[in-house]
């Protein structure tokens, strides 16, 4: 590999863009895009880059634990959690029994204080919880819930389909919708 090439997947590493990591190594900005799919292309036999990245992203997973799998449990965290669960809806407060997998799904907790001429406080309490419809999102397509992402939606048609796994209950899709008119 050469030096150049060694600096891309160093850049690369940060931010797994492609185009982004060609140009800060030194490719030409106009050809970063077509540079980036060749080095990082598993096809191109006169390049150990792609070599390169996977081993420098398999040896940052050891050394820092995250792997796929436990981004997907913080991911279900988020996506499954029921906010009754974790939260007072009565007093926008973190229930005392909330369990720490559930508190996960915490994005931010804001309690604002106001005192009144009279010397009486209160306070606003506001309980933000992490995306759940864009964590369910990420989950389907991880999944490959999603019929467009097997490659088998029907052309024109909606893109829904659930995975079929093994011990798993499968949801078939509803028939299709006939016109039936009043005269027949």
């Amino acid at each position: 590999m050469t030096a150049k090439q060694q600096r891309f997947v160093e850049e690369y590493l940060i931010d797994l863009n492609g185009t982004a990591a060609a140009i800060r190594a030194g490719y030409a900005p106009k050809a970063a895009f077509v540079t980036a799919s060749k080095l990082l292309s598993k096809s191109n036999p006169n390049t150990c880059v792609r070599a390169g990245v996977d081993k420098a992203l398999a040896e940052r997973s050891k050394r820092t634990g995250i792997c796929a799998d436990r981004v997907v449990e913080e991911l279900a965290k988020i996506a499954l959690i029921n906010p009754e669960d974790l939260l007072n809806l009565d007093t926008a407060t973190v229930k005392g029994d909330a369990q720490r997998y559930d508190k996960a799904a915490i994005q931010a907790v804001r309690v604002k204080e106001t005192r009144a001429p009279d010397g009486s406080v209160t306070f606003e309490r506001e309980v933000k919880l992490a995306d759940k419809n864009k964590a369910l999102d990420m989950l389907m397509r991880h999944v490959g819930a999603y019929a467009k992402d097997r490659g088998d939606a029907a052309e024109g048609g909606p893109a829904v389909g659930v995975v079929i796994m093994p011990g798993v209950a499968a949801i078939e899709s509803p028939p299709p919708v006939t016109e039936q008119r009043a005269d027949e």
